[in-house]
């Protein structure tokens, strides 16, 4: 009788410790099917990002020296007014809700006069990556980043601030 108990408690645990390790197989094949496919993006992006030609970087230059000469000689620029802080945090917004990407807070802070916006995200990491690809569009300094990966590894949760020059 004690045979047929010690039998059972070893096949017991036997049945437990496969079972543990199944699950734990099991999560590591969802991790690494996870990291493929965010690579699968990463990479599909890579490809369809397309080189500058020199002649355009060179163009950049002439026109960075053009507008240097304007400012050293005094020739004023003509811009419209200047937006407010509200309508450049709407258009953070606007940016962000177009890549899908959720705000989880929102902060102003104000500094030496310079006021700047907090914004706490969490989402895709190619999308987030798309949204910095767009963000000079908004035309203020992106002044910080910060990026940390979820455990989903396609997920990241960023903290991203933008400067509102006077």
């Amino acid at each position: 009788m004690k045979n047929n108990k010690a039998d059972f408690l070893i096949s017991f645990f036997g049945l437990i410790i496969s079972v543990v390790f199944i699950i734990i197989f099991i999560g590591k094949i969802l991790e690494i099917r996870s990291t493929l496919e965010s690579m699968d993006q990463y990479r599909n992006i890579l490809n369809e990002t397309h080189v500058l030609p020199l002649s355009y970087l060179s163009d950049l230059d002439n026109q960075v020296k053009n507008l240097r000469n304007r400012e050293i000689s005094g020739e004023g620029l003509k811009t419209k007014d200047p937006q407010g802080p509200e309508e450049h945090i709407g258009m953070i917004r606007d940016l962000l809700r177009n890549h899908k990407i959720e705000v989880e807070r929102f902060r102003t802070i104000g500094k030496e006069g310079i006021s700047a916006s907090e914004f706490i995200l969490n989402g895709e990491g190619v999308n987030f990556f798309n949204f910095l690809k767009e963000a000079p569009k908004i035309q203020l300094p992106l002044n910080y980043i910060s990026i940390k990966p979820t455990s989903g590894f396609s997920k990241i949760n960023a903290t991203v601030r933008f400067n509102h020059v006077p």
